[in-house]
């Protein structure tokens, strides 16, 4: 009678333990009432010398004024372009020199907190520089090695989609795997304390996708690639080959994952093929694998937008022009629209040759996307088109 009653208790107390274990967690759900749909308030911005299909940075940045403006980084050049948001006026270009006292080599990313308070990447240097509108390099903040004397891979770039993230006096920066070496073992993010002069590692490893033995030689070499936002409590991962995303806490000590499947993609295919040995092809393959990329948040409606790609089926080009798909955001994607739990409210397809994926940016009347791809007939060199989505319940 006693083993029945202890046998009992014991079935009792499983059956409260997870009942209540199940109404503590949070769960996501996918209602797909939302999508994004097309305005017809377009943005353009003339420029007098030729533009190129990609960017290495895009910004929109609003001054003490309150004045907007969009910028950007062309890749391969050492220049930010200021533009007034609203009106498309060129405002200024920020010319960075590449040696010397304000040299910083190769410019990849930037942020701007003011116009006298710019900060600049490069993918060479362990350093952030800091400049202001006349490109003078006034102070250069070092993150060789942390206080424990571990070196860090100097390649951060602060871009639109993994950006610089300042929180009082601690600059947040990212990192990818170091060479050799498994990929569970390497930080993805460190910080830097500006006031105490410190360097640090945040307790968050890269994810084991790929092994560190296959990075160079398997799949699409983009298998660790990810974005990072922070919306003013968390920092939230996408990473490229990974359905779930990643919110963590500010000192990375609490992390949830949680699912967010594209309705387009069944199945990311993460075979473990050999790479081509012909870059062309290489480029071909990354222009029709399905796997999802990066994710923005919109703090004006409290949301967050993640892009992904389905299958995709390339007709015939020559290898140049895949790797210029690619580059820009692929023939097609679709965005996923998550509200302030995380919870998937849409997911809207776009069509084929008409935005660039990797050309976004959020305003307080939408979400602008570049129109006029390159592979459209109407593409002009000298000139961006971005047309404003508005969220908009079905």
């Amino acid at each position: 009678m006693k083993q029945k009653l202890h046998f009992a208790f014991i079935i009792f107390f499983f059956f409260l333990f997870f009942s209540c274990k199940q109404k503590g967690e949070k769960q996501h759900t996918a209602s797909y009432h939302y999508s994004l749909k097309e305005t017809d308030r377009v943005l353009t911005y003339e420029s007098e010398e030729p533009l190129g299909i990609n960017f290495s940075a895009l910004f929109p940045f609003t001054d003490k004024n309150g004045n907007k403006y969009l910028t950007f980084q062309e890749t391969s050049q050492n220049k930010i372009s200021f533009y007034e948001m609203f009106t498309g006026k060129h405002f200024k270009t920020l010319e960075i020199e590449r040696e010397g006292p304000n040299g910083i080599t190769q410019l990849i990313g930037y942020y701007i907190r003011d116009l006298d308070e710019i900060y600049l990447t490069n993918p060479n240097l362990p350093m952030i520089a800091k400049t202001d509108t006349t490109g003078d390099i006034f102070e250069k903040i070092n993150f060789e090695k942390t206080d424990d004397g571990k070196f860090l891979i100097p390649s951060f770039k602060s871009t639109h989609f993994s950006p610089l993230v300042i929180i009082n006096d601690t600059f947040y920066i990212t990192q990818v795997p170091y060479p050799g070496k498994e990929p569970d073992t390497c930080p993805v993010s460190c910080y830097i304390d500006t006031l105490h002069k410190s360097v640090g590692i945040l307790p968050f490893n890269f994810p084991l996708i790929i092994k560190g033995n296959e990075i160079r030689t398997t799949g699409l070499g983009i298998e660790l690639s990810y974005s990072r936002c922070f919306d003013g409590s968390n920092f939230i991962y996408s990473f490229y080959y990974e359905e779930q995303i990643r919110v963590m806490s500010p000192d990375h000590t609490e992390m949830q994952q949680i699912p967010v499947k594209s309705k387009y993609i069944k199945k990311i295919n993460n075979t473990k093929e050999i790479r081509p040995s012909d870059m062309y092809l290489g480029a071909k393959r990354l222009c029709e694998a399905p796997f999802y990329s990066n994710l923005i948040y919109d703090h004006y409606r409290n949301i967050y937008y993640r892009v992904a790609y389905p299958e995709t089926e390339m007709e015939d080009l020559d290898g140049k022009t895949y790797i210029d798909v690619w580059t820009t955001g692929r023939k097609c994607f679709s965005i996923i629209i998550l509200d302030k739990n995380f919870n998937i409210i849409g997911e809207t397809l776009f069509p084929d040759y008409t935005y660039y994926s990797k050309h976004i940016f959020v305003e307080e009347n939408g979400l602008y996307i570049r129109n006029n791809h390159f592979m459209n007939p109407d593409f002009k060199e000298d000139k961006l088109f971005f047309t404003c989505f508005e969220l908009k319940k079905e």
